[in-house]
């Protein structure tokens, strides 16, 4: 539309409008000629958006074929059942496990808090919702949402379990020259917790940063316990 809109302009000025701008290189019939082809090409735009608006009405109020799959994405939407509480829970375990198991591979000491590789898994948008709508600190745009999740957060909500055992502990242990290094049992607590959400492809994505919560062989209860009070 705006293209016709411009070529009618064009086409209802003036020959003195040309010459104003370049009388001094074109001659008065290049400026004919140019004026007919400008015609030609206006008339030729006008029956092709009558052929498209024939075919495709929408196309005549803006909308377009846009339009027709946003319609067609939000009756699916709309059509699918909301999740239930199994498939909910399911699915936020899932992604637990993966991150559970990127934890467990970091070492951990004292001096530390390592950042554990990103995992993705695909979950429907009201899983998403469901899950994380009520979680208020984060990011929003078109191509994705980003939650700052609290610890308490996941452990409350998402069903995380307050600590992470046993991990790798990478830490200075003394032991004698002819022995080998102790295995040393470690928890793991959450520091940061960073979720996001692509609506185009359903992926979530996490980052989690961890910390050593306790080392030896304890009662993991009262570990996560002691832990659990220290998370906001």
């Amino acid at each position: 539309d705006h293209c016709v809109t411009g070529v009618q302009t064009l086409c209802s000025s003036d020959l003195s409008f040309f010459r104003f701008y370049g009388a001094q290189k074109m001659s008065e019939d290049a400026l004919r000629a140019e004026l007919v082809a400008v015609r030609k090409e206006n008339a030729s735009l006008k029956r092709r958006l009558a052929r498209q608006e024939d075919s495709d009405p929408d196309f005549a109020s803006g909308r377009g074929r846009a339009s027709k799959k946003s319609k067609k994405a939000a009756e699916t939407d709309a059509s699918k059942p909301p999740p239930s509480a199994a498939e909910i829970k399911k699915l936020s375990q899932g992604l637990f496990a993966l991150v559970k198991r990127a934890v467990k591979k970091q070492g951990h000491n004292s001096a530390k808090k390592p950042r554990a590789p990103e995992v993705s898994m695909v979950w429907p948008e009201g899983v998403w919702h469901a899950l994380m709508d009520q979680c208020p600190f984060g990011k929003e745009s078109a191509q994705m949402i980003r939650k700052d999740v609290p610890p308490s957060y996941a452990v409350r909500v998402l069903g995380w379990e307050e600590v992470i055992h046993p991990v790798r502990f990478d830490g200075r242990v003394w032991c004698r020259v002819d022995e080998p290094p102790p295995a040393i049992y470690a928890f793991a607590g959450y520091d940061t917790i960073e979720m996001r959400y692509r609506p185009s492809s359903g992926l979530v994505s996490v980052k989690v940063r961890t910390f050593l919560a306790a080392i030896g062989h304890q009662d993991p209860g009262m570990v996560a316990q002691h832990v659990a009070t220290s998370y906001k």
